[in-house]
């Protein structure tokens, strides 16, 4: 969702503090605290556990979104990367974020037309009724042009939430990632060695090569060009936001 947003600008309800303020704030468990095994044969296996308790939380997960989850699992957890306070903060915000999405996704076209047929048929019978001078009709393009703005209220504020969690959830992002590239170089060390130790050629396996693409998407999507259409349950995938 990649709307264009317009000059209108609605009243701003009641968010968390600023995101901005928190951008520089230390990570939740210092990164040391997790050193990579020397060597570690049975990533695979317990890859596979950790993508299945995930799957079974969250079963709708897939692609980008359940290999980062299951990458941070295997690490040790959210708690390595989001602290409590922070959690709290950027819930707050994809609870808002939601609610005008919700809001975007209703305010249609179609709803407009809906919703004049209603008057319509409330005007119908009040003239059956004998009250023909007391109810005021409307046109279609009334109810069209009131869903388009309150349509584009709810697109603004859903920018605006965007770009408040921004900056916060860049910080987080970045010590996800850090993590997942210390975790891929140390299964990628692994990997040369048994090749070395056989005489063959390296190259990097379909795992380590997801695992580098999905650190990729992670830097990608962090970049402010989505517009408001994500919040920070999208733009923080590997955060189990229960």
């Amino acid at each position: 969702m990649n709307d264009t947003e317009d000059s209108i600008t609605p009243a701003a309800p009641e968010i968390p503090a600023t995101a901005a303020q928190t951008e520089t704030s230390t990570a939740p468990v210092d990164e040391q605290s997790w050193t990579p095994e020397a060597d570690e044969p049975g990533f695979l296996e317990k890859l596979g556990t950790v993508i299945s308790r995930v799957l079974a939380v969250a079963p709708r997960l897939r692609g980008y979104d359940l290999t980062a989850r299951a990458i941070l699992e295997s690490i040790g957890g959210q708690n390595l990367v989001i602290s409590r306070a922070e959690f709290d903060r950027l819930k707050a915000f994809q609870i808002q974020h939601d609610r005008c999405t919700a809001a975007v996704n209703s305010l249609h076209e179609a709803g407009a037309k809906e919703a004049w047929l209603k008057h319509m048929a409330s005007l119908a019978a009040s003239i059956s009724d004998g009250k023909v001078d007391q109810v005021a009709g409307r046109p279609l393009s009334d109810f069209v042009l009131d869903y388009e703005q309150r349509g584009q209220a709810a697109r603004n504020e859903r920018t605006k939430i965007y770009l408040a969690s921004l900056p916060e959830c860049r910080v987080i992002c970045g010590r996800f990632i850090s993590l997942a590239e210390k975790k891929i170089a140390t299964m990628e060390s692994f990997d040369r060695r048994q090749h070395s130790q056989f005489g063959v050629g390296y190259s990097p396996s379909p795992l380590i090569t997801q695992l580098r693409k999905t650190i990729s998407i992670s830097k990608a999507r962090i970049v402010q060009s989505m517009g408001g259409g994500l919040g920070p349950r999208e733009l923080l995938p590997f955060i189990d936001w229960q």
